[in-house]
């Protein structure tokens, strides 16, 4: 039983934190992430009424649900993840930042510390406390440094000329700020694992370590996105579901890669096999109550529509070849045909034994 607003125990995930739980739960059960990590945030695009709902202006979709993400660098494997619920719901403790407790809590929940893991996080997260903070839990830190934020004046306001570095460092944390061209701001960096080295070019190592792992959550965006299967809707809660229903799936998918030898299946075979294994129950009894209809066992598929009247077709637009040129065929569901590549399905129209 979900609480009233007006309850004390209300929370405004109520609806869907329980498969929140179940995803987290599920990432770290079936797998153990390398030593690099990357924390960043992500959006569900929606504008449905909720207290949730954020306004991001650098995302695609602008308004939607806050996620604080922790994934693998390098696959983008999604670790764990937090549902933002606003200030009201989901405070900052008095005395730290928003993005130092953000990274404590995720980490803290993956049970990371004391592991050596290194987390590399963008300037929103990233501060001298927290990194050393970080280092006293046996967890190494990368990520740039915004100017507002605590560091020694010679890196606040560095005298720098064009494709030069400079170096500070204090034990283990090293602060680094890089000039690329001449009417570029200088770039600040900090990090407790990297050393002071420069590359041929004479930019600094951290950077090309920074820009290399960093982009996990980002990386995770990008697989969701590639096959998207969002349903109109203003409910916020379906809109959260459906996409980590997605972020299961990409998980699933990374895993496979990992676990399984050459030849694989593509991501779009993978995807149709998990569908069809889905479905297979519901069509094993549709059979049994319809004997007389085609075996269910064959994939669902798109072939072209044959001379003879089918009711249900789908109005596919592909392309011909010639700039410019485009034709639309009809086409119907059925089962046992190799999918029609390269087709955009504008409309399902049922008919009367005739053609529209």
């Amino acid at each position: 039983m979900i609480p009233n607003r007006d309850d004390p125990q209300y929370t405004p995930t109520g609806k869907f934190q329980c498969f929140v739980d179940l995803f987290n739960a599920k990432s770290k059960q079936y797998y153990t992430p390398n030593q690099s990590l990357s924390i960043d945030e992500s959006l569900i695009g929606t504008r449905g009424r909720s207290i949730m709902i954020q306004y991001i202006p650098s995302k695609a979709a602008k308004f939607g649900v806050k996620l604080w993400v922790l994934a693998e660098s390098i696959t983008g494997y999604i670790v764990h993840l937090n549902v933002y619920k606003g200030k009201r719901y989901d405070p900052t403790p008095a005395g730290m930042l928003q993005g130092s407790y953000v990274v404590n809590s995720l980490l803290d929940s993956c049970n990371f510390f004391n592991k050596y893991y290194h987390v590399v996080t963008d300037s929103f997260f990233t501060s001298i406390d927290l990194a050393k903070e970080l280092l006293r839990k046996g967890t190494f830190m990368t990520g740039t440094l915004r100017k507002n934020r605590a560091m020694p004046s010679s890196m606040k306001n560095p005298t720098i000329n064009e494709n030069e570095a400079k170096f500070l460092r204090q034990g283990q944390l090293l602060l680094c700020v890089y000039k690329e061209a001449r009417r570029r701001k200088p770039v600040r960096l900090l990090s407790t694992a990297c050393r002071a080295e420069l590359n041929n070019n004479g930019k600094p190592k951290l950077i090309e370590h920074y820009n290399t792992k960093m982009g996990g959550v980002d990386l995770a965006d990008q697989l969701v996105s590639a096959y998207v299967d969002d349903r109109k809707t203003m409910k916020v809660w379906k809109k959260v579901v459906f996409n980590l229903l997605q972020r299961m799936v990409t998980n699933a998918y990374i895993l496979y890669k990992q676990n399984s030898d050459a030849p694989r299946l593509s991501r779009l075979s993978f995807l149709q096999s998990i569908i069809e294994d889905l479905a297979q129950e519901h069509l094993l009894s549709r059979q049994q109550r319809l004997p007389n209809r085609e075996p269910n066992n064959a994939r669902i598929r798109l072939r072209k529509i044959p001379t003879e009247r089918k009711k249900i077709v789908a109005v596919v637009q592909t392309e011909t070849g010639g700039m410019g040129e485009r034709e639309r065929e009809l086409f119907v569901l059925d089962v046992g045909m190799d999918f029609i590549k390269n087709a955009n399905i504008i409309m399902y129209v049922w008919t009367n034994n005739e053609y529209i």
